[in-house]
This record gives C-alpha cells, sequence and structure tokens, in this order.
C-alpha cells in the first residue's frame, strides 16, 4: 500500500497522514453518510475544516474511483455524486481502527454542517442583490404556511459584509429566527437559551 506524504499545504493539524490514509477517511465518511453525496458538497466538507489539500483530495478520490472503492455518477441534473461501493464499504471494516478518532468526529462534523447549510440553502430564499446608489441589500425569505414566516432586507456597504451574513443565516437560520422574534416580543428568558443551545 502506498504511503506516501501528501502535500499539506492548507492543512490544520491532525488530518490525514498519508494519500493512504486520506483514502481511508473518505471511505469512512461516504460509508458513514449511507447515501450518495455531490462531488460539490463532499469537497465543501473536506476544504471547510481544511481536512486535506484540494491537489492532495483529487488525487485520492481519483484512485478510490479507478479502484472501484468509490462510484462516481451522474444525476439527471447533471450534478456528478459519489458513493461508496462494497468494495470501499469492505476497506472502512478492515481499516477504520487506522483513522484516529479524533480525525473521524472532525469530518463527520464537518459533513453535518454542510449538508445543513446546504439544506438550509434549498429551503430559504436568501439573495444578495445590488443596492440602488451602492453596496448590497441582503434579502431573506423564511417559508411559512400559508404566507412566509420572515421576510427581511438589510443593508451592506461591502460584498463581502453581505456575503459573511448571508453563510451567517444559512448556518443556523432558526436561531436567527427567534433572535428577532425574541429581540421584537421582549422575551430575553428565550433568546439567551436559544444562545446557549
Amino acid at each position: 500500500m502506498e504511503r506516501r506524504k501528501p502535500f499539506m499545504q492548507n492543512v490544520k493539524v491532525g488530518g490525514p497522514a498519508t494519500i493512504f490514509d486520506i483514502k481511508v477517511m473518505l471511505c469512512y465518511l461516504l460509508n458513514s453518510l449511507k447515501k450518495p453525496i455531490s462531488a460539490e458538497n463532499l469537497l465543501n466538507i473536506m476544504m471547510s475544516e481544511e481536512l486535506v489539500n484540494y491537489f492532495e483530495y483529487e488525487s485520492a478520490m481519483a484512485e478510490l474511483c479507478n479502484n472501484g472503492q468509490v462510484e462516481k455518477f451522474v444525476d439527471d441534473s447533471g450534478e456528478e455524486f459519489y458513493k461508496i461501493s462494497s468494495q470501499g464499504a469492505a476497506l472502512v471494516v478492515d481499516l477504520e481502527s487506522s483513522i484516529a478518532m479524533s480525525l473521524k468526529s472532525r469530518v463527520v462534523e464537518a459533513a453535518l454542517k454542510v449538508l445543513a447549510f446546504r439544506q438550509n440553502e434549498k429551503e430559504n430564499n436568501v439573495v444578495i442583490s445590488d443596492a440602488e446608489g451602492g453596496g448590497y441589500n441582503l434579502s431573506i425569505e423564511v417559508p411559512g404556511t400559508p404566507q412566509p414566516l420572515c421576510k427581511l432586507q438589510l443593508y451592506f456597504p461591502e460584498r463581502l459584509q453581505a456575503q459573511m451574513a448571508r453563510d451567517g443565516f444559512l448556518t443556523n437560520p432558526t436561531l436567527v429566527y427567534t433572535a428577532i422574534l425574541c429581540a421584537l416580543t421582549g422575551d430575553m428568558t428565550t433568546l439567551l437559551t436559544a444562545l446557549k443551545d
């Protein structure tokens, strides 16, 4: 088995130490998810926690696909997906113990965060647009029945600020919505409880 050291630029301490470890970690994650994941989401998971270098990730995924441990397919919309094969699942059973528990936790937590963010993106209407006279508007709409629960528009002078606010909302829209309601109704007890959780 190949055990060469990966290129570690932009990788946090505690990441996989060899290309072999990267492949085992990727198989572990895909096996843990129990369902296919888009190529974009899988890459975002790896990059969000700086688990691996982009080039090493691409190399490891290509090897896993070529060796039959991971299956790559395209859905009806043209989006690429990955899923673990039976061969890859067997690899996890044999080699999972070679992955540090802290790394397993990091990769699963990163997956949960990215997948929750993507789900929130689908469920909420959050748009950045050019503001009249310069700057940017961030429009947020929380869906509800029979009408939206909340519509909010915020102004930011810089696009980066608007993007950060957008990402902050999509990370935890329930907290933002709860904070707005509590602030408007003066319910500081519920707000403090929500912030602690």
